[in-house]
């Protein structure tokens, strides 16, 4: 990998933590709308338009799509975040799982 795709994929890492953190911060706060939505916006960001098919496919296809280890486990980082914002348990249930899955994923890469 080239330093210069190295460096943007750690510095989307990084930022995908920060909003991580901020989420928790409106979530310890109550705002858990804000929460979501500051989840929602990693993923955007994270992701683009790409967003969109990864959440239509399995989550073996998206760890393909993504190919990056980092980038799938800030993935499977940013649903987990999710499913702590999301009221709804079936909604949770899904999330949950899906991020456990990019971690299988993930795991199966390093094999």
């Amino acid at each position: 990998m080239s330093t210069i795709r190295e460096d943007y994929v750690l510095k989307q890492i990084e930022r995908i933590g920060e909003l991580i953190a901020l989420a928790l911060g409106f979530k310890a706060t109550g705002k858990t709308d804000h929460a979501l939505r500051t989840v929602d916006a990693g993923l955007d960001e994270l992701f683009g338009k790409e967003r969109e098919l990864l959440e239509l496919v399995d989550a073996k296809t998206a760890a393909r799509l993504i190919a990056d280890p980092r980038k799938i486990k800030a993935y499977a980082d940013l649903l987990r975040a999710q499913m702590k914002f999301t009221e709804n348990s079936r909604d949770r249930s899904r999330l949950e799982s899906r991020s456990q899955s990019l971690f299988d994923e993930v795991s199966m890469m390093s094999n």
